[in-house]
């Protein structure tokens, strides 16, 4: 499984042809290629930051982008190994990426419980590991504003695997994940909520769940649709 962070912002009219690009390669590779997201910089639209328009830049999504030197978009990070990288190289380097092997298997569950996105994540490695687990809530099918190069404005732009959260252990963890210290052919689980936005349809939510360090980058990644509560 590969992670593909890509950062796009609502109004950069190059980022739709990006976005072709990786709806293109979750055709090629399916459940092998997870993609988040990431509005951030200038050209995105912070959410709530206009009355009359939907943004879903989070606050954080600057943090992430620093961390990788993003200055122009769109633009992406394979693995957290890549660095960063135009549009035009995501399918090289996702198609290396997915010839690795790694000794990290993840699962993930997750579903919606009296206002509380509740998520469960296994994992086991056939050797040890010093990392962090990451997990993010990411929505699909949310209409919003897009610039598009050739379209200009269009209103009714479907916007998919966009960053919403960062499910934390601690509310002091910050946004990069909490430590693990994984055994070999040890089992680890962990549970992890957190609270379901007003404006996040149940629906169209997913988990994306996955173990990385600095030095190796992405070991695995799992992602599950999140299940809305009974009616």
């Amino acid at each position: 499984m590969v992670l593909l962070e890509e950062f796009t912002g609502q109004r950069c009219i190059n980022c739709p042809a990006a976005h072709e690009v990786v709806k293109g390669l979750k055709e090629l590779y399916g459940e092998q290629l997870i993609s988040v997201s990431i509005h951030a910089g200038t050209l995105a639209v912070k959410e709530g930051s206009m009355p009359n328009m939907i943004g879903l830049m989070q606050p954080e999504g600057d943090e992430y982008a620093n961390k990788w030197g993003i200055t122009t978009y769109p633009s992406g990070v394979v693995n957290r190994r890549s660095g960063k990288l135009s549009e035009t190289d995501f399918a090289g380097v996702v198609r290396e990426e997915l010839k690795r092997s790694t000794p990290l298997s993840l699962q993930v569950d997750a579903k919606v419980e009296n206002g509380q996105l509740v998520c469960h994540v296994d994992m086991m490695s056939s050797e040890s590991i010093n990392g962090k687990l990451q997990l993010w809530v990411t929505e699909s099918h949310i209409i919003a504003m897009q610039m598009d190069k050739t379209l200009g404005l269009i209103k009714d732009y479907e916007h998919n695997h966009v960053y919403r959260a960062c499910i934390k252990a601690t509310e002091d963890q910050g946004f990069w994940g909490e430590d693990v210290a994984i055994k070999e052919n040890i089992a680890m689980s962990f549970k992890r909520q957190i609270a379901v936005k007003d404006n996040w349809n149940p629906e169209n939510l997913s988990v994306v769940a996955f173990v990385y360090n600095d030095k190796d980058g992405v070991y695995q990644v799992a992602e599950c649709k999140v299940v809305p509560a009974a009616e």
